[in-house]
C-alpha cells in the first residue's frame, strides 16, 4: 500500500492535498475517472482540483467550512441513530459510485480523511477519493469497513441492542456487498425509529430512515442526483474526453505557479477548523504524512 502524503493549504479556500512531494506523473492517474469526476457533481464527494506544474500533478480537495471526522468525534459521543446514520452515508456513497465509473475500494475510509459539514447528528459526510491508477490499499474493501464500523462503536454514548454485533458480522461474512450492508443499516435505523430513539426524537428533528435518505433529498434538491445519474457528460462522452487528454479537468486546474509557493499550510487545532502557518505546498518540511 502506497502512503498518502497529506499536506493543507490556504489559497481561495482550505484544501487537503495528496500527493508525493514532487507530484503524481501524470500516467499514474486514472483519466477516465478524472473526467467523471470534472463532469459530474457527485453527493457526498470532496470537490478535487488538479495543481499541474512541471509535468507533475498534486490532488487538492476543497476542505473549506467543513471539520475533520476525526477531531469532531474526540468531543462529542453519538447515539445509536447517529452511529447508523454516518454509517449509511459511507455505504450509500459506496454504492453510488459505480453510476460514475469509480471504484469503491478508492476511497479512503479513514476518519482522518472524511470531512463533515454540519454537525455529526445531521450533517453531511464528504469522502475522499484518490483517483489513482494502481491499488494503493492493501486491505480489502469489507475489512476496512469493518475496521471503521469497530472504530466508530468506540464513540457510541450507549450501545444498545444486536445491531453492532449484526454490522461485525455481515462486514465479516464472505457475502458481504456494500447494497447488503446499506439494507442492513437502514434495517437497523428504522428499528431505532420504532423504539421511539430516532432521529426524530433529537434537535436535528429528521426521521431515522432518512439518516441516509434525507442527505439524497437534499442533493437532489441541489441538483445533485445522489449517483443515480450522470448529468453533463455522459460516459461515453467522458471516455472520449479522457482518451483525448493527458490531463483532464482543464477548468479546475491552478495555472498560477506563485500559488504553488507561499501558500499558507493549515493545520487542524482541537476542535477540527484549520488554523494557518506559513508554509510552502510542496516543502518537504511543511508536509504531514499519513498511512491509510
Amino acid at each position: 500500500m502506497e502512503s498518502l502524503t497529506r499536506d493543507f493549504i490556504q489559497h481561495d479556500g482550505t484544501f487537503m492535498v495528496i500527493g508525493p512531494a514532487e507530484g503524481y506523473r501524470p500516467d499514474e492517474l486514472n483519466n477516465i475517472e478524472l473526467s467523471m469526476i470534472s463532469a459530474s457533481r457527485i453527493a457526498r464527494f470532496l470537490p478535487l482540483r488538479l495543481k499541474e506544474m512541471d509535468l507533475r500533478v498534486t490532488l487538492q480537495y476543497d476542505i473549506t467550512g467543513k471539520k475533520m471526522l476525526s477531531h469532531m468525534l474526540r468531543g462529542e459521543r453519538l447515539s445509536m441513530p447517529d452511529y447508523y446514520g454516518l454509517l449509511c452515508q459511507v455505504a450509500g456513497t459506496l454504492e453510488e459510485s459505480k453510476s460514475y465509473m469509480l471504484q469503491p475500494d478508492k476511497y479512503v475510509l479513514d476518519e482522518d480523511y472524511i470531512f463533515v459539514d454540519g454537525s455529526l447528528h445531521s450533517g453531511t459526510l464528504y469522502f475522499t477519493y484518490v483517483p489513482l491508477e494502481e491499488p494503493f490499499q492493501d486491505k480489502p474493501l469489507r475489512i476496512r469497513l469493518k475496521e471503521l464500523v469497530t472504530r466508530l462503536m468506540a464513540t457510541v454514548q450507549e450501545l444498545k441492542g444486536n445491531g453492532v454485533q449484526r454490522l461485525l458480522q455481515f462486514t465479516g461474512g464472505e457475502d458481504f456487498s456494500v447494497s447488503g450492508l446499506k439494507k442492513l443499516l437502514l434495517e437497523l435505523l428504522t428499528a431505532e425509529e420504532d423504539d421511539g430513539h430516532g432521529y426524530a426524537d433529537h434537535p436535528g428533528g429528521v426521521q431515522a430512515l432518512e439518516g441516509y435518505q434525507d442527505h439524497t433529498q437534499q442533493a437532489y434538491r441541489q441538483g445533485l442526483p445522489g449517483g443515480s445519474r450522470v448529468p453533463g457528460k455522459g460516459i461515453r462522452e467522458a471516455e472520449d474526453s479522457a482518451a483525448g487528454s493527458v490531463i483532464p479537468f482543464q477548468t479546475a486546474r491552478t495555472n498560477d505557479p506563485g500559488s504553488r509557493r507561499g501558500s499558507a499550510a493549515v493545520h487542524a487545532d482541537a476542535a477540527g477548523r484549520p488554523t494557518e502557518s506559513r508554509k510552502g505546498l510542496l516543502s518537504g518540511s511543511g508536509r504531514a504524512s499519513g498511512s491509510v
